[in-house]
């Protein structure tokens, strides 16, 4: 029979293989499985982008999100004189990848990060600016590269 300590440490591990991925999906169902984990949090990945497709002989354009929207996204209750959620948006880039202009979002912020011009620019921006009207409204903003920084972003409340 497994215990429940059992059954979290073989989680965490699957967790740990899957950030050591490549691929910043993985990265990505590797920060919301161990998120989903702890007490009071549930996120949900977030897909940006647009598709076409024909429907009844004609084509139409499908919008998913808004540009800049984070990655990540979700709630932690906050335990106070009654529960109340905190809104959670989490940013993911791969490690060394992290546009200038996040910096100040970034967990553990290293001296690692690129400078990025143009379209990329932009794109950072638009994230950036979705990130701060997240802080401003109270919730839990940061860009994150690993589990272990989106752990320690939803422990800052």
């Amino acid at each position: 029979m497994t215990t429940p300590a059992a059954k979290g440490r073989r989680l965490q591990q699957h967790a740990k293989e899957k950030l050591e991925a490549r691929s910043e999906t993985e990265i990505k169902r590797a920060i919301c499985e161990r998120l989903n984990l702890e007490p009071g949090v549930f996120v949900v990945p977030m897909n940006v982008g647009a598709v076409s497709a024909e429907y009844k002989g004609k084509t139409r354009y499908v919008k998913f999100a808004f540009p800049g929207m984070a990655d990540i996204i979700g709630w932690r209750i906050l335990h106070l004189n009654h529960d109340v959620p905190c809104w959670l948006a989490l940013e993911l880039k791969k490690p060394g990848q992290v546009p200038g202009v996040l910096v100040g979002f970034v967990v553990n912020a290293q001296p690692r990060y690129l400078t990025v011009k143009g379209k990329a620019l932009t794109r950072a921006e638009q994230q950036r600016t979705f990130l701060a009207k997240v802080r401003d409204a109270g919730g839990i903003a940061a860009v994150v590269t690993t589990v272990a920084e989106a752990l320690e972003a939803v422990r800052t409340l």
